[in-house]
């Protein structure tokens, strides 16, 4: 069985998702080489990935365990809040790939390209 399969047997058998430990403790192999591993499969769209760095938790894609909601996405969504930021993803979806046309000043107003 393939690195991959046994991440994906792992993940299928929990119906929450899945620390990177917990992971790799389940499917019998190392700690780096199950992230590494997921990283591939989160790039793929194989899996999806919830928090950051070591409080990242992980769920097949499609599945009843991708669906819920981010525990720590109200906890920075409160922070936000409380500090007057803005929210990154106003629409609730991920962050605009590129920004407006008027975020930025035109590079021929620039001081340094006065005519």
């Amino acid at each position: 069985m393939t690195l991959y399969a046994r991440i994906g047997v792992a993940l299928a058998r929990h119906e929450t998702p899945l620390a990177g430990r917990a992971i790799a403790v389940a499917a019998g192999i190392g700690y780096k080489a199950t992230i590494d591993a997921l990283c591939r499969m989160h790039d793929a769209g194989t899996v999806v990935r919830f928090g950051r760095k070591y409080s990242s938790t992980w769920a097949l894609s499609g599945t009843d365990a991708a669906l819920q909601p981010d525990p720590l996405q109200a906890v920075e969504e409160a922070w936000r809040a409380r500090a007057g930021a803005p929210d990154p993803h106003p629409h609730g979806g991920e962050a605009e790939a590129t920004p407006p046309a008027d975020a930025y000043p035109s590079v021929a107003s620039s001081k340094f390209f006065a005519p």
